[in-house]
């Protein structure tokens, strides 16, 4: 019989000698139960003699009683429940126990508990449970491994078996299965860790409501996060229905000057900010990877995910990475979150920008008011004409103003069909310009402050500027020249290239003491033309055209 052979086997390589649970054919056909054990009696000579013990387990009129009752107990529950004697012999082991190791329970029963042992685990330590449990019991987390070679662990719980003669005879052990809990610990860690990332995301974009700044520090903390090597992120443009790159990290320059933009229609950014569904590609699928413009980095993979505010997707974020990853759910799941996270913040930022712009603009509003306020009052205050221009120029250079170098302006003359310089301010030289701005720079005058004094103490009809502008005088006749234009046409206009106009009065271009912009402004009202050397944007000219 081969199990016999083996036994005899198993007999020869160990002094203790070895045991196998049978079931025997009666007679009448009828099984019993029975244990046999092999031991060598001598190793003398090619005829070595073993000594065959056989146990009947068994009654003719059934099994025994106390292996039934057992069995019945405890043989369904869904703890292991495992006999051992002091020796480690497993006696008994129910199917819980057969489920969890692979083994049946016949294939457990008669072997030693070593078995389950796992190899790398040194047998010490098993001994110090063995010695724990024959001083009164022993519980914790124990490493087995089961038929397949599969480690995993159960919660033991141990306890003496002792007889009516007080001696132990056995050990019961009762196991439980952790695999389930542990993995449910992993993933709460998991959880754990995710929330505890989203919240510093959270955190650290709460700091910011700079647009640019925001989408930079958000990539960085995504990358580091994620342990992600290459990320961009993109923003919608609604005027042109385009995803443009606001932030990268890790990209090369090719792709950067490439890729500024991407087409919703033709790009999968695109179609993942139309549908809110993420994207994941691996290097494997080349038909797909073809059409994700970040795998031309070089990646194994990338994941593109919407960035969502409340009621609209903003933009899309893109990340991938070198080596290949095998966490593909979580990634985005928690790339998902961070989205949202982003998106919301990525929208007050907006409204941010928003608001911030209309309040420089009504404080923009507020500052025009208040000096057309002032240069009104002033102006009512005299009906002197050379004091009226005076408050007007002077208005025009005030720091808190326009804040112009220079400003002149020319009357029209019909009669003699020339525009004609009458009255300018501003300093003659550099010299002279750096002296006047370090001496307002020491305090703050008012308009009026200013023409009282520049009348009461300089004398501005005679002032050096006065005699430079009184030179201009330009027929109304040269219809090229760019201050009749812009009378004729009733429209301020900026020059950008004085110094190589071919249209400039030689007089004008010298009041620009070597500038090249300027502004002309007609005042129609007065059927006269204002003229600034200064370099001026067309926002400016059309405020100086209304007043």
């Amino acid at each position: 019989i081969p199990c016999l052979k083996k036994l005899c086997v198993e007999a020869d390589g160990d002094r203790r000698g070895a045991i196998l649970r049978m079931r025997l054919l009666m007679k009448n056909e009828r099984e019993r139960g029975a244990l046999i054990s092999c031991s060598v009696l001598d190793d003398d000579g090619p005829s070595r003699r073993r000594l065959f013990l056989v146990r009947d387990e068994s009654r003719i009129e059934g099994e025994d009683p106390t292996r039934k009752y057992l069995e019945a107990a405890v043989g369904h529950i869904s703890e292991g429940v495992i006999i051992i004697t002091t020796a480690g012999r497993i006696i008994f082991a129910n199917h819980a126990v057969s489920a969890m190791s692979g083994y049946s329970t016949d294939e457990l029963e008669g072997k030693n508990i070593s078995m389950l042992h796992p190899p790398d685990i040194r047998n010490e330590w098993f001994r110090e449970v063995f010695h724990r449990t024959l001083a009164g019991g022993w519980e914790g987390e124990l490493p087995v491994v089961n038929k397949n070679g599969a480690r995993f662990d159960v919660l033991l719980f141990t306890r003496p078996l002792v007889g009516r003669d007080g001696k132990t005879g056995a050990i019961l052990g009762i196991l439980k299965d952790v695999t389930e809990q542990e993995d449910m610990r992993l993933r709460l860690d998991h959880t754990n860790q995710e929330l505890s990332t989203l919240y510093a995301i959270s955190s650290t974009l709460t700091e910011y409501l700079e647009m640019d700044e925001l989408i930079t520090i958000s990539l960085e903390k995504v990358l580091e996060v994620m342990d992600m090597d290459v990320g961009v992120v993109r923003v919608l443009d609604d005027a042109t229905d385009e995803l443009v790159l606001k932030a990268y990290k890790g990209t090369s320059p090719d792709y950067v000057k490439n890729y500024a933009r991407l087409k919703v229609e033709d790009s999968v950014s695109g179609q993942v900010l139309k549908t809110g569904v993420p994207y994941f590609v691996t290097r494997e699928n080349e038909a797909e990877s073809k059409r994700i413009v970040i795998m031309q980095e070089g990646l194994a993979h990338a994941t593109i995910v919407p960035l969502r505010s409340k009621f609209k997707a903003l933009g899309t974020i893109s990340v991938g990475g070198f080596q290949p990853r095998t966490s593909i759910s979580e990634d985005l799941k928690l790339l998902t979150s961070m989205g949202s996270i982003i998106g919301v913040a990525l929208e007050h930022s907006l409204v941010f920008e928003k608001a911030d712009a209309l309040a420089r603009e009504k404080e923009e509003k507020v500052e025009e008011l208040s000096l057309l306020m002032s240069i009104s009052h002033a102006l009512m205050t005299t009906i002197r004409l050379d004091k009226l221009l005076y408050i007007v120029l002077t208005s025009l250079t005030m720091g808190e103003s326009f804040g112009f170098n220079r400003a002149a302006i020319l009357l029209v003359s019909w009669e003699e069909g020339v525009i004609q310089g009458e009255m300018g301010v501003g300093p003659v030289d550099a010299e002279e310009a750096g002296r006047i701005w370090a001496e307002l720079g020491r305090k703050e005058h008012s308009l009026m402050e200013l023409v009282d004094r520049a009348f009461d103490v300089q004398g501005a009809a005679e002032a050096v500027p006065n005699r430079a502008v009184k030179k201009v005088c330009i027929s109304l006749d040269n219809h090229d020249d760019v201050v009749v234009q812009a009378m004729r046409e009733k429209k301020p206009l900026i020059i950008a290239d004085a110094g190589s106009n071919p249209h400039m009065d030689p007089h004008m271009l010298a009041l620009l003491m070597g500038g090249d912009e300027f502004a002309v402004v007609p005042i129609l009202a007065q059927d006269c033309l204002l003229y600034t050397s200064d370099a001026a944007d067309e926002e400016d000219s059309v405020d100086l055209g209304g007043r």
